[in-house]
Formats: C-alpha cells, sequence, structure tokens
C-alpha cells in the first residue's frame, strides 16, 4: 500500500471501525477522518498518527510510510503481554486491559468526565 490515506482506511476497516469511531477514538471530527482518508491532510499531527497505530495495533513506521511490519506486536493482538511489557511495567490483569481499551475509546471530554467521576467516587464523596 503506497499512501498514507490508504493505510488508514484499509487497517480501520479491517479493524471493523467506523469513521466517526476513529474520529471519537483519537478525538477529533468525522470530517478530519474523511480528509484524512482522501488524501487532503498531507501533514498529519504526530499525536494523531501515533494514537491512529496504537487504536488499531499498528507499527506507526508503517502507518506513517508503508515500511516496516504492519503490525505493532508480533502475534497481531490488541493488549498489552507480559512479554512486550518493559520490565519496570506491571502486566495488566483481564479487567485493567479492559478497562484500558474502553477508556482509549472515548473522547478526551468524555476521559475528562470519567477522570471526575472516578477521582470523586474515591475519595469518598461519590
Amino acid at each position: 500500500m503506497s499512501v498514507l490515506e490508504e493505510r488508514i482506511r484499509k487497517s480501520r476497516i479491517e479493524h471493523g471501525i467506523s469513521s466517526s469511531e476513529l474520529a471519537r477514538a483519537v478525538g477529533v471530527t468525522s470530517a478530519a477522518v474523511s480528509r484524512w482518508e482522501n488524501g487532503l491532510v498531507k501533514n498529519l499531527k504526530m499525536e494523531h498518527l501515533f494514537t491512529i497505530a496504537q487504536l488499531l495495533n499498528l507499527n506507526p513506521e508503517w502507518l506513517a510510510t508503508g515500511r516496516g511490519r504492519e503490525s505493532a506486536q508480533p502475534d497481531n493482538t490488541v493488549g498489552i503481554h507480559e512479554e512486550t511489557t518493559p520490565a519496570y511495567l506491571p502486566t495488566l490483569t483481564e479487567d485493567e486491559q479492559l478497562w484500558l481499551n474502553i477508556y482509549r475509546k472515548l473522547s478526551p471530554s468524555c476521559r475528562k468526565n470519567l477522570q471526575n467521576a472516578v477521582s470523586e467516587w474515591t475519595s469518598g464523596k461519590g
């Protein structure tokens, strides 16, 4: 695949994610995703590129350039695995991984609302 917009669209579709779902997860509008996928954006912000790569389990180098391994992980599964987790990070439990995956799908404003609610609950006010 030769161009960024094709790699984004192909990967999004292969993962069964709509453009509006990708937009929400990245924290942009659906129109922004449409512009990316139609080649109307020549310089995708690095933060967006890395977020897309993370969400779709892609190697950021492959997403940006088409070079290197497509998958971010050798076994092509989503999540943090013991064999790929740096020694200084604890391995996540299944529940923690589930919550992390849900959190990553939230828009930035929903993330903030969730953080506020959880802070309130854990401080004994909720």
